[in-house]
This record gives structure tokens, C-alpha cells and sequence, in this order.
């Protein structure tokens, strides 16, 4: 009897996992088992991978709980262990909205510069061109479909 949330299980399955037809395609006898990782199931998972890291980071960035627990919301000794947000509660609770909504907007600049450098950074091209040969090969394609017309 077919248990009812299978295609959910294998569809989620087949998202978080790069494809068997692609793995066992790699001619076992020519790799050792470690180099398998890195040139194929590393492209492969690059789209989660991205997503992972953002999340990571901006959930990084907004941490409160645990340094405002262990420090009694005082930072620790000479304020070292005081994150943002911490920071911008303080300022929120002296009633300071002034500076408490500058500091907000600095930590959404912030999150969107390292949000965009990580995003840039994890999404290359994966063909090993440099930027002017990719260019050049832009250039001819655009030229031939003009020709063409």
C-alpha cells in the first residue's frame, strides 16, 4: 500500500539531491571517489547552496536572543559581545527613534551588500571563459543572428 505523502518525499528528494543518471555517468575506474565532489555535485547544488548561505547570513546578522540571554542585555564586559540588533534595541527602548531607525537602515544596507557579494560570488559561470572572451562570443552570436535577418 503506497503511503500518501510519497510524491512529496520523492519530489523533495529529487530537489536537494544532484541526479543519479548524472553521478553514475562519471567513469568509476578514472576518478578516485573523493574528486566526484567537487567538479560535479558542487554545480549541482549550487542553486540551494546560494540560498543556504543568504539565509545563514541574514539570520547571522539579526541575531539577538542568545549574546541578550547570556549577557543579561548588556553586551558582555566593555559592550564585545553587543550585536546590532542589540544595539538597536537599546536605542528603541531609551526611546531613541531617531537613531534607532538609522541603525536599522544601516543594517539593511548591510545585509543587502553582503547579500548581493555572496550571491555574485557563488553564481560565476561555470564555461572558463574570462569576462572579454565571453563578450566576444555575445558579440558573434548577436552579429550572426543579425546577418541572418
Amino acid at each position: 500500500m503506497p503511503v500518501q505523502n510519497e510524491p512529496c518525499r520523492t519530489s523533495h528528494r529529487k530537489i536537494l539531491s544532484p541526479s543519479y543518471i548524472i553521478i553514475s555517468a562519471i567513469p568509476v575506474h578514472t576518478l578516485p571517489p573523493s574528486s566526484h565532489i567537487s567538479p560535479l555535485t558542487i554545480p549541482l547544488i549550487r542553486p540551494i547552496l546560494v540560498y543556504v548561505m543568504i539565509t545563514s547570513m541574514i539570520g547571522g546578522l539579526q541575531m539577538f536572543d542568545v549574546p541578550q540571554i547570556l549577557t543579561n542585555g548588556k553586551g558582555g564586559p566593555d559592550r564585545t559581545s553587543t550585536t546590532m540588533i542589540m544595539y538597536l534595541n537599546n536605542h528603541l527602548f531609551s526611546k531613541n527613534y531617531g537613531m534607532a531607525g538609522a541603525v536599522s537602515v544601516v543594517l539593511f544596507l548591510v545585509c543587502a551588500v553582503l547579500c548581493v557579494i555572496v550571491y555574485f560570488s557563488l553564481t560565476k559561470e561555470d564555461d572558463g571563459l574570462t569576462k572579454a572572451q565571453r563578450k566576444e562570443l555575445k558579440a558573434a552570436k548577436k552579429a550572426a543572428a543579425k546577418g541572418g535577418k
